[in-house]
């Protein structure tokens, strides 16, 4: 990451933009890359996480750094990979928003306390488009339950409907 580092701000001194920086740094060392550009606003979210259900904030900091993996293994571009991880990490956001009896129950959910579980994803959809910075993530949080066939929630949406983070991400989440 010093390597990076150096290396980045050679790059910014020679030509004045940030933007000609990050792809390097990202290249480099993306887990790294991706946790000192996290935005407060989801470092919160995920402190929020920790507070309700630290499973929960342990399973989305597993999927975060497995998203990045996949997403660098399968060739996307720096910003993909990026997008790959803080979805990764944003996915359950909405489940701040369920209750503690329905989020930490040891048992099965009935069918009643499935569906409510179910609006983890529009919740959080709806929680990343109020967050600043954060909206263009918002579909593919939403959409990270969708399956290829269609048979998937919120919307039934299938194959190319489903955006690619989103699909990347489901993986890293089963």
């Amino acid at each position: 990451m010093l390597l990076a580092t150096v290396g980045g701000i050679a790059v910014y001194l020679c030509s004045g933009q940030v933007r000609t920086v990050l792809p390097l740094v990202v290249a480099f060392d993306p887990h790294s890359a991706l946790e000192v550009g996290l935005a407060p606003v989801v470092r919160e979210f995920i402190a929020d996480l920790h507070r309700k259900d630290v499973l929960t904030r342990d399973h989305v900091v597993r999927c975060g750094s497995l998203a990045i993996d996949r997403a660098v293994r399968s060739g996307l571009s720096p910003a993909a990979v990026r997008d790959a991880g803080l979805v990764g990490l944003l996915h359950d956001v909405g489940k701040l928003e369920i209750p503690d009896e329905i989020l930490k129950k040891p048992g099965r959910l009935n069918a009643e306390e499935f569906a409510v579980m179910k609006t983890h994803t529009t919740r959080g959809y709806r929680l990343l488009c109020d967050a600043p910075g954060l909206e263009a993530l918002a579909p593919a949080v939403r959409s990270h339950h969708e399956q290829i066939d269609g048979a998937g929630y919120p919307k039934g949406l299938c194959a190319a409907e489903i955006p690619v983070v989103a699909r990347l991400v489901a993986v890293c989440d089963a």
